[in-house]
Formats: structure tokens, sequence, C-alpha cells
């Protein structure tokens, strides 16, 4: 039975078989946005590292879920509950200056680590259980995406997923833009054929309900044709679910667009109000410019046990002594 397709952030969604096309026109293909939390991660990151760790809300404003207009000029923004689930996903915190200002400040953000497994759901959805898939499923997805069995598997698979997103801007907007669902992937000779089928179902049922009501009441049908009389309230229930799911799915997909466009909208103005930048914003800039410090990365040789290895393959009494007092060495 066909399932709803899952796409990476750049893969156009694949091409469909007939029934496929049936299966998409009642049902839809999925969340195009699937890898939106991965998207809105990787963005983060980069901003983040570039401003040494210490951000306001109007730079991360464009990749989250801000208000509908940004403060005005001298304008104080007031209101920034919507920065903090973000902040603590990265493992951020928020810091008042003495202007006032209310800076993020991320003195370890797991970059490496949290980019990593987003650039693997951005370029491939069928990696998302990446860390979970062992033994010859994992090869397999090697396989699939010609990447070499041998060796560390895992780590190839992510370096391949990397290698996808090098080549391509991610937000070529300066923003995240959320993508709008379509009724569905099908091609149009495919939706004509399955439109087509659901006026035959109507007009199907409506012959076949045309004819038993001629018979007389407690007759007895033999074969086929009894077969078809008593299925025929399965068979009408059938063709009206046919056309009805897709029209409230229409009408739900035109509200759940409207959303996205609106929440799009948002982050371009305050993306244009970050690029023009006002006397208010330079001076909450020049505060997180004050606050900032080099970014601490965690990289996968900082890190004193790994779950997913043997007890073989953890770092030794000397290496984790290195490790410690890399730890508590001072930053730069």
């Amino acid at each position: 039975w066909p399932r709803p397709y899952y796409y990476g952030w750049y893969q156009p969604p694949p091409q469909m078989s007939l029934p496929e096309s049936f299966f998409s026109f009642v049902f839809g293909d999925g969340d195009p946005n699937a890898a939106l939390r991965a998207a809105r991660v990787q963005a983060l990151a980069g901003v983040i590292r570039q401003s040494g760790g210490a951000v306001v809300a109007e730079q991360i404003a464009p990749y989250l879920e801000p208000p509908g207009m940004p403060p005005r000029g001298d304008e104080l923004l007031v209101d920034e509950a919507w920065v903090l689930p973000a902040c603590l996903e990265l493992g951020g915190r928020p810091e008042v200056q003495e202007d006032g200002t209310i800076v993020y400040v991320f003195d370890e953000l797991k970059v490496s680590a949290l980019q990593a497994d987003a650039s693997v759901l951005l370029a491939d959805q069928g990696l998302a259980a990446l860390d979970e898939t062992e033994g010859d499923e994992l090869r397999d997805l090697a396989r699939q995406r010609g990447v070499s069995e041998a060796g560390d598997v895992r780590g190839a698979l992510r370096g391949w997923a990397a290698a996808q997103l090098a080549s391509q801007p991610l937000f070529p907007e300066g923003c995240l833009v959320e993508k709008e669902a379509p009724f569905s992937n099908a091609e149009p000779g495919q939706l004509f054929a399955a439109g087509a089928l659901g006026v035959a179902n109507f007009v199907g049922v409506g012959y076949l309900g045309s004819l038993l009501g001629q018979l007389p009441a407690g007759a007895v049908l033999p074969g086929v044709i009894g077969l078809a009389a008593s299925l025929y309230p399965a068979l009408a229930l059938y063709a009206v679910a046919y056309v009805a799911v897709p029209a409230v799915r229409y009408v739900l997909l035109g509200k759940s667009n409207a959303q996205i466009e609106e929440r799009n909208s948002a982050r371009r103005v305050w993306r244009d109000a970050l690029r023009s930048g006002g006397n208010g914003l330079q001076k909450k800039l020049g505060s997180a410019r004050q606050r900032s410090g080099k970014v601490r990365v965690v990289t996968e040789s900082d890190l004193a046990f790994d779950s997913s290895k043997d007890l073989a393959e953890q770092p030794t009494d000397a290496e984790a002594d290195d490790w410690e007092r890399r730890l508590n060495a001072p930053r730069d």
C-alpha cells in the first residue's frame, strides 16, 4: 500500500506510479516541512557562531516565529518569549546588559553534533533514524546512496549528507521559508485519472442503486449480482469518501498554507528590519558584540564517553585525563 512521501529539504518528490497517485489524490504526500526543525538548527547555529556566541533577538528572528512587526526606531522589543525555546535548545541563556538589552549567550554551543544531525535530515529524510540503524540495514542505506560500506558507514553517510548541502544555499532569501503543502505531487495526467475514478465511482454506485431499487422487497439475487447488492452500502460509502476526504483536505490545506505564508511574511519583515538597522538596533548589536566571545565547538574528539561505541572503542584513562584538561582549560 502506498505511503505518503517524505523527502529532503532540497529533494523534489519522487515520481509516482498510477496507484500511488490515487493515494496521493485522497491523502496527500506528507509534510514538506518535515525537516524544518533541522533547517532552523542549521541557521541558528550559523548565526550564533558568526556572532561570537552572543546574539540579540533581531538577529535570529528571521529563522524563528517572531511577532508580525519588529519595533521601530528606538522602540524596545518588550516580549521576547518566542526566542527562549530556541535559546534553550541550543544551550544558551539570556543575559540582561547594563543598558537593558537582552543578549542571548551561548558559551558551549554543541555545534558539531547539532549541525551533523541537521545535515542528515536536510539532505535525506530516509536517514532520519541513522543513529539507531545497524548492520545490514545500515549498509543498505549506504549502498542506495553510493557510499562505501567499509569502515565507519554511519560516519560516511553523515559526510555524504554534509556534501549534499554544501553545493547549494540553504537560505537564499536570508530567512527561513516554510514550504506550502501542495494538494498533491502527482502529475497532472495522474490527477485527472484519479478524478475520473471518483466520477466513475459515483456513476457506478448510482447505476447499481437504481437497478437494486427496481427489485421487489426481499428478492434474493444469485452469484455476483447478489454479492454486489450485499456490498452496496460499503461501495456507496467508498464512493463518497473518495471525494469527500480530498475536498476536506483541500479546505484545511488552504488554511494551513495561509498560516505558513503569514509566518514567512513576518520573517521577511524582520529580515529587512535587520538589514536596514535603526539606531535602537545598532545599540543592541553593539551590546551583543561587547558580550561576544569565542564559541566553544564540542566535537567528537571532546567526548569522554560515547554510548554508540563499544567499550573497547572508548577513550583510555590517559585520553580521558587529556579531555578533562581541555575541558578545564581557559578559553581564548
